[in-house]
């Protein structure tokens, strides 16, 4: 009887245990390539609530007009500024030879929402602050062409 309560008890602690677990993070990213501009998307979720989103870009100097560094740098610069500064945002843009590399950083636990709407290029609806649903963004973006990469 002993050794009855005692499997019953261990297993009633795992159940507990796997009841209080919570759910792990997951990564899901999503893929696009317009004018030679190559975008990587990634979004850091617990099922449906998407909690970080990265983004990394390829920009060829060709796509956007320019041949040099110092070109791309006059147009993309006062674009860059409004990311500074913004709580839940991490900006940057790096000049190669050939190409901008910019990478972003969106925490959605800590953005300011409402600096964030007025960033041109970041695009949120109404309820965000409620959270992101990963469901939401993922049909808007296959909607605009991305592909969702699967391993």
């Amino acid at each position: 009887m002993k050794r009855i309560l005692s499997v019953l008890a261990v297993f009633g602690l795992a159940l507990a245990m796997v009841g209080c677990a919570t759910p792990q993070e997951e990564t899901t990213t999503y893929v696009a390539e317009s004018n030679g501009v190559t975008m990587e998307l990634t979004y850091y979720h617990t099922g449906d609530n998407v909690t970080k989103q990265t983004a990394n870009n390829k920009i060829p100097y060709t796509s956007i007009g320019v041949t040099n560094a110092e070109d791309a740098k006059a147009i993309l610069d006062p674009v860059a500024v409004q990311y500074q500064n913004v709580a839940g945002i991490k900006h940057s843009v790096e000049y190669t030879d050939t190409e901008v590399i910019e990478t972003l950083e969106i925490d959605y636990a800590t953005l300011d929402y409402d600096k964030a709407k007025t960033i041109p290029g970041i695009t949120m609806d109404e309820n965000a602050k409620n959270g992101v649903s990963l469901e939401k963004s993922e049909k808007l973006l296959l909607s605009q062409g991305y592909t969702k990469v699967t391993e």
